[in-house]
């Protein structure tokens, strides 16, 4: 299970003309780790990320935080329409991220709208957002 991880591993090491084949090109260099490192469109993108996901985390843990108030609110006692919504927020709950993140992106496309992280990924990450805990596969 873990033998292609660590076979591509051992193959990262090698030179600027190393394949991931054997035999290996060069016994030991950190050619790739350089280039990974100090390539400015390397840079440029890793702080495009850093900034996505520290404004995306801290918008999508607001909104968790508020709907998560509201739907505990809510069931405090029976009301019209709390078996539909019980069961609609377990099937966001057994659905996994990858369908959730499929459907929103075909959804989003559909009606019009740019596909953008804060078109799709925001949504996918709130409703997987109470799945972090570690009981289910989001």
């Amino acid at each position: 299970m873990y033998g292609p991880t660590i076979l591509m591993t051992l193959l990262s090491f090698q030179g600027s003309r190393g394949l991931t084949a054997f035999p290996t090109s060069g016994i030991f260099s950190t050619y790739w780790y350089d280039i990974l490192v100090n390539d400015p469109t390397q840079q440029a993108l890793r702080d495009a990320i850093v900034v996505c996901r520290s404004s995306l985390s801290v918008i999508v843990c607001i909104i968790t935080a508020v709907l998560s108030l509201m739907l505990g609110m809510a069931f405090r006692e029976r009301f019209r329409g709390s078996t539909a919504l019980f069961y609609l927020v377990l099937l966001s709950l057994m659905t996994p991220g990858l369908l959730l993140s499929l459907g929103t992106t075909l959804l989003t496309s559909y009606i019009g709208q740019d596909v953008g992280i804060y078109t799709t990924a925001l949504g996918v990450q709130v409703v997987c957002g109470r799945c972090r805990s570690g009981s289910s596969s989001c």
